[in-house]
């Protein structure tokens, strides 16, 4: 799992390690990102508006495969990090720190 930090020089992606801590400070803009098909097994622990929005997001699969997000699932993304106020970079700032996907 990496996670993109974002600091006076510039965005850079952070590779965690099995045990690892990354602190997010409040309202700081991140992204994490998965490069691998292994499984993996995070805790975050964050605050009880955060994890709601986790719940209204989050879709099942009914395999180990990486799920790719459908048109509908992005779409669905967006309008629930708008009604709770959450940022989300722009097509160009995605492609900036090499997240390739639009919607």
């Amino acid at each position: 799992m990496d996670c993109l930090r974002q600091d006076n020089e510039g965005h850079r992606w952070i590779k965690a390690n099995s045990g690892d801590y990354i602190h997010v400070t409040s309202n700081a803009r991140h992204a994490w990102r998965k490069m691998s098909g292994s499984d993996e097994i995070v805790l975050i622990l964050t605050i009880k508006k955060m994890g709601q929005f986790f719940v209204e997001i989050g879709r099942s699969t009914d395999n180990n495969s990486l799920p790719t997000p459908t048109q509908h699932d992005l779409v669905h993304f967006v309008a629930v990090s708008k009604r709770y106020g959450y940022w989300n970079a722009s097509y160009e700032e995605n492609e900036m720190v090499g997240i390739h996907m639009s919607f």
